[in-house]
């Protein structure tokens, strides 16, 4: 028996059959599009991360004016802490605003990093919160009022009768516990908002996840029969009454 030449082409690929066998249709499988949340809920992320922004603003001047005047009294460690606070919560804000108006497809950052920093920042708040009201309070009880001290540590550490929360004045003593009240007010404001930002972007990454795992359903349109153009073998039964004998090849 003679042996297929070289020189013949080669079978034709299964591909090549799909596309010359008439009638078949090939389905065009546009590229996925990224995850983009609902307008609503991105409307409702960005209104309530300005105002975040805003709370940390007051925040981080309120601090400001606290770490650098004499009534520092014994909250030093504690307004140190909600100026970075506020410090971090304003440049990952304005980082936020920043990425959604530089994209073309306005685009937040990816929820995973919100979660992250949110979480950071709403710790940080919350032991700011607790620490700063405790001292608060306990000062509220047990301040003085004395022309001859002032209320800097530093001038009271000259005069032995001086006591460490001593005002010159009630005056002062006004001003300054007017400002720590309004700093608790405003670091408690960041923390509900870093916690409903937290919760907004732990959805958002959920609802991502469960974006990427949709099952995705090709039709293809072809003619009766295989689509691939191959010739399967059919199998035929014998009829009724001659199971089990099968005929048997004579030698000729």
């Amino acid at each position: 028996m003679a042996e297929p030449s070289s020189s013949q082409a080669a079978p034709a690929a299964p591909a090549q059959i799909l596309a010359e066998k008439p009638g078949f249709e090939p389905f065009d499988v546009s590229k996925t599009e990224p995850f983009k949340p609902s307008k609503t809920f991105g409307l409702a992320k960005l209104i309530l991360g300005c105002f975040n922004l805003g709370f940390a603003i007051i925040a981080f001047g309120l601090s400001l004016g606290l770490e650098i005047s004499q009534y520092d009294m014994g909250f030093s460690i504690g307004v140190i802490i909600v100026l970075v606070t506020a410090g971090l919560s304003i440049v990952w804000q304005l980082a936020e605003l920043i990425t959604i108006a530089a994209r073309k497809s306005r685009r937040p950052i990816h929820p995973g990093a919100h979660i992250a920093l949110h979480l950071i920042i709403l710790v940080l708040c919350i032991l700011v919160v607790l620490s700063t009201s405790w001292d608060l309070s306990y000062t509220l009880q047990d301040y003085t009022i004395d022309d001859q001290c002032d209320a800097s540590p530093y001038v009271n550490a000259y005069y032995e009768y001086c006591e460490y929360d001593t005002f010159p004045t009630q005056t002062a003593a006004d001003k300054f516990f007017h400002m720590m009240e309004a700093l608790i007010a405003f670091t408690v404001l960041m923390t509900i908002s870093h916690f409903t930002l937290w919760i907004m972007a732990c959805i958002e990454a959920d609802r991502r996840r469960k974006y990427g795992r949709k099952a995705k359903v090709v039709y293809l349109v072809a003619n009766q029969g295989s689509v691939d153009g191959r010739v399967y073998y059919t199998p035929i039964l014998p009829p009724q009454g001659t199971v089990g004998t099968y005929p048997t090849e004579t030698a000729v």
